[in-house]
């Protein structure tokens, strides 16, 4: 018996690539897609895309939103997906300009099945880089990562179009959903300490690098970056006096809102991150704990030298 999977696809002025995403959406392979549209008030032609394809396809629906943002709109999605007459057995995020192999979702639900279903689990995967025009330009993940609950909270994680996941996953998300973190580092982050995260190394899905998406391009230029580059950047970064970083807030926020719930271990872990801005001390814990290192097995001197210059200048 098929899989059946709820795609939960925000979609703001995406007019350009979105017919091509919902058509790879539509066309997975081996499971029973229904896919649910959120619109983040878009003002080009994408709303009248989106009603073409509810026209035409019975599994496909959306909703109309006013522009909140993608945090925003994610997180209206899945509470909408709470109670929405499809039951599913997984769900999985979509952006609205990559392009999913066919084999995308039944890969997930393969890895899935195999899961306590009591606990969040989620399944993410690799991806080939295009450019606008669907040219390929290489892979996210050149190396295979390995993360630990430490480094997933220093590190960017997996691309959310990556992720597949189940029930109890969208559970703990709405239960207490975010106002800060990102929807898709938040559900990792739940997974990781809740449940599990499987990853495919093989990319599923080729992910679209375009002048729109700035988030990530931003993501992959920081990958790129020279140590001499990310050195001078550091050097701003600590003449600036910016004291807070985008993730520590976002694990901030997963420790307010979950941190009764957690193990003492992982608890530990969370704070000894959170905190490590409140003194040298705190710093050099950090640096010291394996837990936190880079989430590539080739721990050179030059990732070393990275690691060290963000943790002493509070890049983190």
């Amino acid at each position: 018996m098929m899989s059946k999977v709820l795609v939960l696809l925000s979609t703001y002025n995406g007019e350009k690539f979105l017919k091509e995403q919902i058509d790879s959406i539509l066309s997975q392979k081996h499971v029973d897609v229904y896919l649910l549209i959120r619109d983040d008030g878009s003002r080009d032609a994408t709303r009248d895309i989106i009603k073409e394809y509810v026209a035409q396809n019975k599994n496909v629906e959306w909703l109309a939103g006013d522009n909140v943002g993608f945090v925003g709109s994610f997180t209206s999605l899945l509470e909408s997906a709470e109670n929405f007459e499809y039951q599913p057995d997984f769900y999985a995020f979509a952006d609205q300009d990559d392009i999913w192999m066919p084999d995308k979702l039944y890969q997930a639900c393969l890895s899935l099945k195999t899961k306590d279903d009591s606990k969040p689990n989620l399944f993410t995967s690799n991806s080939l880089l295009i450019d606008g025009i669907g040219n390929e330009i290489g892979v996210f993940h050149q190396v295979e990562p390995h993360y630990s609950k430490g480094n997933i909270l220093i590190y960017c994680t997996e691309q959310g179009c990556s992720m597949a996941f189940n029930r109890k996953a969208l559970e703990f998300f709405i239960q207490k959903p975010p106002k800060i973190a990102f929807h898709d580092r938040y559900m990792y982050m739940i997974c990781s300490f809740f449940g599990s995260v499987s990853y495919c190394h093989r990319p599923l899905f080729y992910y679209r690098l375009h002048g729109h998406n700035t988030l990530g391009l931003g993501e992959v230029k920081e990958t790129n970056k020279g140590i001499f580059s990310k050195a001078c950047h550091l050097l701003k970064f600590l003449v600036s006096n910016q004291q807070e970083s985008n993730h520590r807030i976002m694990a901030q926020e997963f420790y307010e809102n979950y941190g009764e719930a957690l193990s003492v271990e992982d608890s530990q872990i969370i704070k000894g991150y959170v905190d490590y801005c409140k003194g040298f001390l705190n710093r050099l814990k950090l640096l010291n704990h394996v837990y936190y290192h880079p989430c590539y097995h080739d721990f050179k001197l030059k990732t070393k030298i990275n690691f060290l210059l963000n943790v002493l200048f509070l890049k983190y």
